[in-house]
């Protein structure tokens, strides 16, 4: 199941602490699918390092 991140803004750049947990922490790289939340929606996104 993908990790999924909530963002306070409206953006496809996720950047800061989100970034480094994906990168670092999770090990994703690119194609890798994540679920981004956003006020009440939620969407499907893949990873582009």
């Amino acid at each position: 199941m993908p990790q999924r991140y909530f963002l306070e803004k409206k953006s496809n750049i996720i950047s800061g602490q989100d970034a480094h947990h994906i990168k670092i922490v999770m090990r994703m790289k690119n194609e890798d699918e994540i679920i981004v939340c956003y006020e009440n929606s939620c969407f499907l996104a893949s990873i582009n390092v």
